[in-house]
């Protein structure tokens, strides 16, 4: 029997939240300009940062977000330092909302940039570190400009150090991590999940060596295809003691992810299944029953990908077909669905794209069928317009190296795909488009 994603779905039980808009109150707009005019920017911003903590409670908050950008926008006279910690302050609130409620991060980075220029000491930072640079080293990270991202990644690191933070260090070094092993650095991956561990034990901190095994068993599985007993056996204890954190289903739903890759790995379809059924349904609680991001499209991506591998290919399909909806909710995930206007700067689509391209191509091979190749060949389409996007938010020569190499890919792979084409005697004109 055809396994398809709709039984994992169909025992899903988790309700949406309605949604609804939150507006500022004019009495708190009046307050602004009253601020304003009086060129107290202390109570001003502080007033801009008190608005942002309240409207982090609406589901929906763009239109409050929109309100207070002609606020926080405004070019103020700002002599002393105190006025300028206020604005960082009133900053770092903002940038908050306009990425994790609108999903905005190109924004919000623009945002945190100009926070970042405020500090007073760009080596030390200050209070607000954690929640600045730190942020705009994972933005940089989401857009794969991974120069960027190690340059904020290691200013935050000192910053921790330097203010003494081992907890908040432990959290970080998994992200490093995660950066070393995406531009290929598995040695340096590796040492900084066992820095974690080593750190988290001393200060006996659940939280900091739970998220370090599960990174280093995650790299483990994907390079050695096995897994080290004796950090999964840790992984389950430490799983049961930090229910207290906010991110527990997130990171329970991360563990079920990578048991569901081990047996899968293992050939045990049934168990595996069954354990990223569980994945799903701690990630849908984390977010409030909201699939329609990229988290789930990682999710299922990242399935779809080992599935592909064993040649579970109607699987496989089934669940691209599910992260290409996480990521465009309008769209049926059919190929003439997806618009290329509704597309933006994000990683999973150019993933999903390439690996949907290498699905038909497969399948090309059983059926003969040239509309397969065809359709193979507009995937790549698709993957060489996404990582355009993501280019756009790269500055760093450095950093486009990894884009510029990952285009040359795509126009390989179709070029290849064009001479299938012609060995089948089907003419066409695709080649331009490419």
């Amino acid at each position: 029997m055809k396994y398809k994603i709709l039984i994992f779905l169909s025992i899903l039980c988790c309700q949406k939240g309605i949604e609804c808009s939150a507006q500022i109150s004019q009495s708190s707009l009046d307050s602004l300009d009253m601020y304003l005019n009086q060129k107290n920017y202390k109570e001003y911003y502080l007033h801009i940062s008190s608005i942002c903590k309240t409207i982090a409670s609406s589901p929906r908050s763009s239109k409050a977000i929109q309100q207070l950008k002609k606020y926080i926008e405004l070019e103020l006279d700002l002599r002393t330092q105190e006025n300028k910690n206020y604005y960082r302050h009133a900053l770092m609130h903002y940038g908050k909302r306009i990425a994790i409620d609108q999903g905005d991060y190109q924004t919000a980075l623009k945002f945190y940039l100009v926070a970042n220029k405020l500090v007073e000491d760009p080596f030390c930072l200050d209070s607000m570190g954690w929640f600045i640079e730190h942020s705009i080293a994972t933005i940089y990270h989401r857009f794969n400009d991974y120069n960027n991202a190690q340059k904020y990644y290691n200013i935050t690191l000192e910053y921790l150090k330097y203010h003494n933070n081992p907890k908040q260090i432990c959290r970080l070094y998994p992200e490093l991590a995660k950066l070393y092993f995406e531009t290929r650095s598995i040695i340096d991956a590796k040492e900084c999940y066992l820095e974690g561990i080593k750190i988290s034990k001393n200060i006996s901190y659940p939280y900091g060596e739970f998220i370090n095994t599960l990174g280093y068993c995650s790299l483990e599985l994907e390079f050695l295809n096995n897994l080290n007993n004796t950090f999964l056996k840790r992984l389950w204890v430490l799983k049961d003691q930090i229910t207290s954190e906010k991110s527990y289903n997130e990171k329970l739903s991360e563990t079920f992810r990578l048991m569901s890759l081990y047996e899968l790995k293992k050939l045990n379809f049934k168990k595996a299944d069954s354990l990223f059924s569980e994945s799903y349904c701690q990630l849908l609680n984390f977010y409030n029953g909201n699939s329609n991001r990229r988290e789930f499209a990682k999710l299922f991506f990242n399935y779809a990908k080992s599935a592909f591998w064993l040649e579970r290919n109607y699987f496989a399909d089934s669940l691209l077909n599910e992260s290409i909806k996480c990521l465009l909710p309008s769209s049926t995930s059919n190929l003439t669905s997806i618009k290329i206007n509704d597309l933006y700067g994000e990683n999973t689509f150019y993933d999903i794209f390439k690996f949907k391209s290498i699905l038909l191509e497969r399948k090309f091979k059983t059926t003969l069928d040239t509309n397969d190749i065809i359709q193979s060949i507009d995937y790549l389409a698709l993957s060489l317009k996404t990582n355009e996007l993501l280019r756009v938010n790269i500055n760093y020569d450095e950093s486009l190296l990894f884009s510029i190499s990952e285009n040359n890919y795509i126009i390989n792979r179709s070029l290849g795909l064009l001479n299938k084409l012609q060995n089948s005697k089907y003419k066409f004109n695709k080649a331009r488009e490419i």
